[in-house]
């Protein structure tokens, strides 16, 4: 089963938020997922298709991650859905200056 990388806002109310926490340890400054993995990506099984956990971490926790986005964990740990260490990035067909400039250094420092 392929992990869905974009996402119709709809589909997440349909995700049982009791179940999706009990598979997450909220008791440290890290939240890591004990569900199932795509790689490094934790996947939330919901009515038989697989979303990004972080994604619906973000969702739960009020949030409205962008369509087609991507995530990156602020912390490193790749286990970790806590919604404060979420970053969302641009999706990867997003135009290329978007995804190029976000990574470029524009402090002038050298």
């Amino acid at each position: 089963m392929s992990v869905i990388q974009w996402y119709d806002l709809a589909m997440f109310e349909n995700i049982d938020a009791e179940q999706f926490w009990k598979r997450v340890d909220r008791t440290g400054e890290c939240w890591p997922w004990s569900g199932a993995f795509d790689g490094l990506v934790p996947i939330a099984p919901s009515h038989g298709r697989s979303f990004n956990a972080r994604l619906v971490s973000l969702y739960l926790a009020g949030g409205k991650p962008a369509l087609r986005s991507s995530t990156r964990m602020t912390c490193g740990e790749h286990r970790c859905v806590r919604p404060e260490h979420v970053e969302e990035l641009p999706p990867r067909n997003a135009p290329l200056s978007e995804r190029f400039w976000r990574y470029v250094d524009k402090s002038g420092g050298g």
